[in-house]
């Protein structure tokens, strides 16, 4: 058994993963099944909030799913195209494009960051 906040960590390590909130089990499962079953497989990081609006009004309607935070915006997608033409209007350094880790996971389930404290 390992305890830990370092979702890339679990991911490594464990075959099986307990998402906890609050002293309660909010998902249970092999990580890459998680990842398979509970979040869409890209991500676009929008780093510059304040930009955010503009790259997406670039979005097709019903093309992602958004989640804000006060760091960033996470703009989520099945269709890893949508997200690169998005991407590629954006300048150097404001975003990543990249696949959805663990960390998405969690962050889905619980609604909240890895360093809320709630």
């Amino acid at each position: 058994m390992l305890t830990t906040h370092y979702m890339e960590e679990a991911f490594q390590l464990c075959d099986d993963v307990l998402i906890l909130e609050n002293g309660k089990a909010v998902l249970r499962g092999n990580p890459k099944q998680l990842l398979g079953s509970h979040i869409e497989p890209y991500v676009l990081e929008l780093t510059d909030v304040k930009r955010a609006p503009q790259a997406l009004e670039r979005l097709p309607d019903g093309a992602a799913r958004v989640e804000h935070s006060d760091e960033s915006v996470r703009v989520y997608a099945t269709d890893y195209e949508v997200l690169k033409a998005v991407a590629d209007q954006l300048p150097p350094g404001d975003h990543h494009l990249r696949p959805s880790t663990l960390e998405d996971v969690f962050l889905k389930a619980t609604g909240r960051s890895l360093d809320a404290r709630q």
